[in-house]
């Protein structure tokens, strides 16, 4: 079979691909002049996806009770899990996984021909040990710490928590890039540099990643997205500073849970697919906008999940990052970071804006008579 590099999404595939592939049109994707890899000329990538397929079992041998919701064919489950493939057509996508999985196509062929699941999800003794919430749901973890146990929870994994944070660590040198915070001003005077860093200690008020009193420094990477972050009005006065960065940090950076690659060494791709799902919501959580409706118990599962990120330490006792990564709801093109040691940053200058003209979105969600 042949394919190239730009029908997959997943990095290690396409590193070898571009490495080993010749040059050529693609008669799956369409691409041009692409690097072309042959199954006929080359073994390389031969059962690469084994360890991924074995994670799931098919409706047949499922136990009788597994959820049907659940069930999806072993091409959906691929393609909207993992993120590995390109926007190519779902008979690609199968003849791709059945031509570089010869073994799993002659040993278990039934899995490309039923409906599959994951059975360890509903396993509890499996649970246990291989889920960050162990035997709960995050819904249970909420409810918990909110009205429970606030403090010394026990339904976290801490250790299989860590190791996921490690996964998708991200290094940020000092470059030119600059981040941004955005302040709605009293007048159009607006904040200077000075006024515009986290707030002090005795105002810090309940945030996503920081509860009251612990001072956290938001910022994004797109000067647009500060306005949608602080949801400006109409005619508000919005104070936007500039901040450069003093110092390389190490960022979780929760944007790229999606693309933890099930072809590392020794990765447990049953855990992966579980905790997967876990770790997505805790991305959806720090995203959500806050409303002025919102209950200070309604940040306490973020803020519990950013207060341990900030406690993990390296062998040596070192405190290993020093922020949280996420993405903006409010814009889709920004990014927004959550700074444990604001002292990191330094804002430049600001600037204040007049904001002139909205444009409101809606979606019916009740009728009444």
């Amino acid at each position: 079979m042949v394919f190239c590099s730009d029908c997959f999404r997943n990095l290690e595939i396409k590193a070898i691909i571009e490495e080993r592939g010749i040059e050529g049109d693609c008669s799956i994707c369409g691409s041009k002049q692409a690097k072309i890899y042959d199954t006929d000329i080359d073994l390389t990538l031969i059962g690469i996806f084994d360890n991924l397929l074995s994670a799931y079992t098919a409706e047949d041998d499922l136990p009788s009770d597994y959820p049907k919701e659940e069930l999806r064919t072993i091409v959906d489950a691929v393609r909207n899990e993992w993120d590995i493939f390109a926007d190519i057509s779902d008979v690609d996508v199968s003849n791709i996984l059945k031509t570089l999985s010869p073994t799993i196509l002659e040993d278990y062929p039934v899995i490309f021909e039923k409906k599959v699941g994951i059975p360890e999800k509903y396993d509890k003794e499996y649970l246990q040990s291989h889920s960050i919430l162990r035997t709960e749901k995050w819904d249970d973890f909420v409810e918990s710490i909110k009205h429970k146990n606030r403090f010394h929870t026990d339904l976290i994994d801490k250790d299989l928590l860590k190791k996921y944070c490690l996964d998708i660590s991200k290094k940020i040198p000092i470059t030119k890039q600059r981040f941004y915070r955005g302040r709605v001003a009293k007048n159009a005077d607006g904040f200077p540099p000075s006024e515009m860093g986290a707030p002090p200690q005795e105002y810090a008020s309940n945030g996503r990643a920081n509860s009251a009193g612990i001072s956290r420094l938001y910022l994004t990477d797109n000067k647009e997205t500060t306005f949608h972050e602080i949801r400006a009005a109409e005619y508000d006065y919005v104070s936007v500073g500039t901040f450069k960065q003093l110092k390389e940090i190490t960022v979780v950076d929760l944007k790229q849970i999606h693309k933890i690659s099930p072809f590392g060494v020794d990765v447990d791709c049953t855990s992966l697919a579980i905790n997967r799902e876990h770790l997505l919501k805790i991305n959806q959580e720090m995203s959500k906008p806050m409303r002025s409706g919102d209950s200070p118990l309604d940040y306490l599962p973020t803020q519990y999940i950013c207060d341990f990120v900030m406690s993990i330490t390296d062998e040596d006792g070192n405190t290993v990052f020093d922020g949280i990564e996420y993405q903006s709801a409010m814009h889709s093109r920004g990014s927004n970071f959550a700074i444990f040691n604001p002292e990191n940053f330094k804002c430049t200058y600001s600037r204040t804006f007049e904001v002139t003209k909205l444009r409101y979105t809606k979606e019916l969600l009740s009728k009444q008579k």
